[in-house]
């Protein structure tokens, strides 16, 4: 007892200790006079670059081998026949990224077809979005805060799920930070380099994602406010430029996407979101349960944890608020006053690395420098431990939409080539389509099926069930199934769980029983038998 005692006053002397040293050191605004008793030691470091490879290797890395999901099956479709080929076929599909979809053909011409090699460019561009993600933070705030602002970055499942996938969300990302980075360098220095480095960086993110352009709104502010309050010697002729240069780099695009691909309100597939959506939106549960339970352990471990905020400039600091939650509003008041329902979490994926910054910095206001050490560790830990199939479920996919394994419980069923394949992919463009029960196999609207062949004759199933769509199968029933004996559905889960229950109940009818083939996440698939009291009567009246 008395060395626990002693321990704990120790302890306390200590942490005493380290507060008066900071309040002798509150005059000072470099984060690098600071007392070393506050700062993180090198084992310290250590660690934290140990928590971010787990981070890494787990949620980035491990799932690259994983089952393509819907949307990057038709990448692959875009991508699969050559650069030459990939701008043709990306006009199918409104808001293709060109650009993104000739890396992905390059990807594919170099390294081959499979799912590691269609997703590798997106892992670079994500790792040199945290790279610099972290230097970003270092600029405003110190390299202890970075590597903080890059664990908060990578725990985060939208990053891992959309940014390390075969889409264009981890290089508009890319572009995102990195015309952040050269424009926050601009107006400290007024460098003609950074302005084009802006510039470039600026017009290449709708380049690789239409959405991702509401951040413009964001940097246009930054620019103004910082020009407005004399924070920069940059003068209005040269942010000007900048924007007019900008808007040159990016009219071809613009031209293509208003008069030639023609994006409208059809290729909406979300419905219209809430107010209690939108608040939700903004800090992801995850990272908000990370962050408090952190911030509650690390109080009750150092009862005298307290904090010392160090603000950046007032520019800076309202450039992080709005590149937070400007993207998300902007959505969101879009999908509420308008056709265009874009309100989805991956559309508003530029304000992760603003948030990141901002939880960096509120974890590096607190002291005594263990506390920061346990948040982090918290936070990471509670986004590992969230991943479904569980910490190292080999080949574990955050999408959770697994058509290789689909594809593969038809192959080991046996299926024949003349066995009718029911298909719902889920794709918006099959909402309205002239129906055509001799689908071709390489068809847009099968692209699941282009990477993951499955054997039996396709038959396309639409989006949802209307009117006109039951009058359709109706017509396949008559055409193709009242004939047959057993066929198969398969249809992706998401929105299409009212098509399996409408099928299970209308063919139960016609005599049919329905049990499911393999585990598939994300994508059921159905075998479908006629009891024996059901069969045809072709089939009685052989001799």
């Amino acid at each position: 007892m008395g060395h626990a005692a002693g321990w704990h006053c120790e302890k306390e002397t200590d942490l005493r200790h380290e507060q008066a040293q900071l309040v002798n050191s509150m005059d000072s605004s470099d984060p690098q006079k600071r007392p070393n008793t506050l700062r993180l030691t090198r084992r310290d470091h250590g660690i934290l670059f140990g928590v971010l490879t787990l981070l890494v290797l787990r949620l980035w890395v491990l799932p690259l081998g994983g089952s393509l999901w819907l949307d990057e099956t038709v990448t692959y479709w875009v991508a699969s026949k050559g650069v030459a080929a990939a701008f043709t076929r990306s006009q199918f599909f409104p808001g293709q990224a060109a650009l993104y979809n000739t890396i992905a053909a390059l990807a594919i011409r170099f390294g081959g077809s499979s799912e590691i090699c269609l997703r590798f460019p997106s892992l670079i561009a994500t790792g040199l979005t945290a790279w610099l993600l972290f230097q970003l933070a270092k600029t405003w705030l110190d390299g202890e805060a970075g590597m903080i602002v890059v664990i908060v970055f990578a725990s985060i499942h939208d990053v891992a799920i959309h940014a390390v996938s075969a889409r264009p969300y981890g290089f508009a990302l890319l572009s995102v930070v990195g015309a952040a980075l050269a424009l926050v360098r601009w107006l400290e220095s007024g460098r003609l380099r950074s302005m084009l480095l802006f510039a470039v960086a600026g017009a290449a993110i709708i380049y690789f994602h239409y959405l991702f352009g509401a951040v413009y709104l964001v940097f246009l502010f930054y620019c103004v406010y910082a020009r407005w309050s004399n924070e920069t010697s940059v003068s209005w002729r040269m942010l000007l430029t900048a924007w007019v240069l900008i808007a040159a780099l990016i009219s071809p695009l613009l031209w293509n996407a208003v008069y030639t691909k023609r994006v409208s309100s059809a290729a909406s597939f979300a419905p219209t979101p809430s107010l209690l959506q939108l608040f939700s939106s903004l800090l992801p549960a995850l990272l908000g349960a990370g962050l408090m339970v952190g911030i509650l352990i690390a109080v009750l471990v150092y009862r005298e944890c307290w904090t010392n905020p160090e603000m950046p400039a007032r520019s800076v600091w309202l450039l992080l608020m709005a590149w937070a939650f400007l993207p998300p509003i902007v959505l969101y008041l879009v999908a509420r006053l308008t056709p265009f329902k874009t309100f989805v979490p991956r559309y508003f994926l530029e304000a992760v690395p603003a948030l990141s910054l901002l939880v960096g910095w509120l974890v590096q206001t607190l002291q005594p420098r263990q506390a920061r050490m346990i948040i982090a560790g918290v936070i990471a830990a509670i986004s590992l431990l969230s991943v479904p199939g569980g910490l190292w479920h080999p080949m574990a996919a955050l999408s959770q939409e697994d058509w290789r394994a689909a594809a593969a419980s038809l192959q080991n069923e046996g299926i024949s080539e003349s066995t009718p394949v029911l298909v719902r992919t889920g794709l918006i463009e099959t909402t309205k389509i002239r129906w055509n029960l001799n689908i071709d196999r390489e068809s847009p609207l099968l692209c699941p099926l282009y990477k993951y062949p499955v054997p039996g004759k396709i038959i396309l199933l639409p989006y949802e069930l209307t009117p006109e769509a039951e009058d359709y199968f109706q017509s396949a029933y008559s055409e193709v199934l009242q004939n047959v004996d057993s066929f198969v559905l398969i249809t992706r889960n998401y929105g299409g769980v009212s098509v399996i229950s409408w099928f299970r109940g209308w063919l139960a009818s016609k005599g049919f029983q329905a049990s499911e083939l393999g585990n598939n996440d994300g994508v059921s698939v159905l075998l479908f038998r006629r009891t024996p009291a059901n069969t045809p009567s072709r089939a009685v009246l052989q001799p």
